[in-house]
């Protein structure tokens, strides 16, 4: 017969829980099996909704971390060290895409502060910094001709194209364009 579970499993339960967001963890680390604290969270309101707000870090570390782009920033405003909020991206995919998308806000956030700065100061130092950095992250433009290379100009379109006029005629599109037509 298994032994019936101390009171005081609810505490240890519901950190573990925020920590690890991990149910099975969670109970055993408290020394209670999965059943009990699935049937204490159907039958005691009180702990559900603690064990629903334990849960529920994620969206407010995620809007921290899409203001700062600091995970360390953002664990310390759930109340949740560093190493926890790794643990749970390991195990939550779905956290996982959350986290980067916020850590390329919160990086555009930052960029555009430091280039307000930047520009307000006129720091030539920054917004090179910026510049490069934009660079590195975009790549080469696909715009830019090879070092060195002369680009050839393209005959103008008009040029190119006839039509043919009311008698049969080809004729140039610039004649027509001219109003020679």
């Amino acid at each position: 017969m298994p032994k019936r579970p101390t009171k005081n499993w609810h505490e240890p339960f519901l950190k573990e829980l925020a920590e690890t967001h991990n149910v099975d963890k969670a109970a055993t680390s408290s020394g209670i099996s999965r059943a009990t604290a699935y049937r204490h969270h159907q039958q005691d309101p009180a702990f559900a909704a603690r064990w629903d707000a334990a849960l529920k870090w994620q969206a407010a570390f995620v809007r921290s971390l899409s203001l700062s782009g600091n995970v360390t920033l953002a664990a310390r405003a759930v109340g949740l060290s560093r190493s926890a909020v790794y643990r749970a991206r390991e195990q939550d995919p779905e956290l996982a895409a959350e986290w980067d998308a916020a850590l390329w806000e919160g990086l555009e956030t930052l960029e555009g502060l430091a280039l307000k700065l930047a520009t307000e100061k006129m720091s030539e130092g920054m917004l090179k910094f910026l510049i490069t950095s934009a660079r590195a992250r975009l790549g080469p433009d696909p715009m830019a001709t090879a070092a060195g290379a002369r680009p050839h100009a393209a005959p103008p379109l008009a040029e190119e194209l006839t039509y043919t006029d009311a008698r049969g005629i080809k004729r140039p599109v610039r004649e027509w364009q001219g109003g020679e037509a």
